[in-house]
């Protein structure tokens, strides 16, 4: 069980407070993600806290990589899904969620 503190990171910018103040702590690499290979999880209540804070930290490092404003050349940026595969079954149709994610894939 997760502690209020992750209960309330309903914005965005809360939940980037929380990564950021970790980041020094523990970091996250993309080889540490193994652990959740064949995991699947519909809410965050299923991880742990370290696992939470790394996912966060992983996260901020992809958008400083790749985000807005990067200075990173993209044709130059690491490709970590390179040659992986994504699936995704809607309950509803979703164009936006889809191509935002194709999208992603794809860069």
């Amino acid at each position: 069980m997760l502690s209020n503190t992750f209960r309330a990171l309903q914005s965005p910018a809360a939940a980037a407070r929380v990564a950021a103040l970790s980041t020094a702590k523990r970091g996250m690499s993309i080889s540490s993600l193994t652990q959740f290979e064949g995991k699947h999880f519909i809410s965050i209540d299923q991880l742990s806290n370290d696992e939470l804070r790394g996912l966060l930290d992983l996260s901020k490092k992809y958008r400083d990589t790749y985000g807005k404003g990067s200075s990173v050349n993209p044709v130059e940026a690491p490709k970590p899904l390179t040659g992986q595969s994504v699936s995704m079954i809607f309950q509803k149709r979703s164009t936006r969620t889809r191509v935002s994610t194709e999208t992603g894939m794809n860069l």
